[in-house]
Formats: structure tokens, sequence, C-alpha cells
């Protein structure tokens, strides 16, 4: 029992680690094509998004959740939650337009919340051992 709150701490903490930095990758390619490039918004999340689920992927496969069998099935499980976080990051850029104009503080909410429901599915579905 203790040894598997351990694990699911060490999972969260690394993933929070990984996940930050790829946060990072994702926000300033965003704020880089918005604001400097003056790409539209959501078309700077798509690109900014897949930059960072790119980082993302092999860092918790190799590193953090040591699942390194099935690559292809776990990227396919992966991929279709960076889509969904997509969507749901797209959607909240819009609610968040109702509260501020600044795109920054829009894209930064919705990572907080997109980022945190996104490990709670990578550790069940995309990562999950698959001898469990």
């Amino acid at each position: 029992m203790i040894a598997r709150h351990s694990e699911l701490v060490r999972n969260l903490v690394l993933y929070g680690l990984i996940g930050g930095f790829a946060a990072l990758v994702d926000y300033f390619i965003f704020v880089v094509l918005s604001t400097h490039f003056a790409v539209n918004v959501y078309l700077s999340n798509i690109i900014s998004m897949h930059a960072g689920a790119a980082v993302s992927f092999p860092l918790n496969a190799f590193f953090n959740f040591k699942t390194t069998n099935k690559l292809f099935s776990r990227f396919l499980r992966y991929y279709l939650l960076v889509l969904f976080g997509m969507a749901l990051t797209e959607g909240l850029l819009c609610l968040f337009g109702l509260f501020t104009s600044s795109p920054w503080i829009r894209k930064g909410a919705a990572l907080i919340i997109v980022t945190g429901l996104q490990f709670i599915f990578n550790k069940l579905i995309t990562f999950k051992n698959d001898e469990e």
C-alpha cells in the first residue's frame, strides 16, 4: 500500500515537472505566435499544444511511467487525450474570453484545468501498467 502511494506521488511529481516543462514550451510558442507573429489565438493554441505534446509523451513514457511497451497504441491513446485537451482548451479560451481579453491569462487558466484532467486520464488509461 505504501509502495503504491509513493509510486503515485512520484508519478504525480514527475508528471508535474514534465508537464510544467511541456506547458512552458506550449505557452512560449503560443505567446510567440499570437503576439509576435499575429497568428490567430485559436490556431496558435493548436500549434503550441502539439509542440507541448511532442515533448511530454516521450518524457512521460520513458522517465516517469516507464512504460515503453506498446508505444504505438499508448501514443494513440495519448494523442486522443491531447485532442480532448485541445478541444477543452479551445472551449475554455472562449469561456474565459467573457472575463478577460488577455490571451495569456485565458491560456494560463485553461492550462491549469486541462493539465490536471490529463494527469488523471493518462495515469489511468495511457500509461497504465498492463500487468496490473
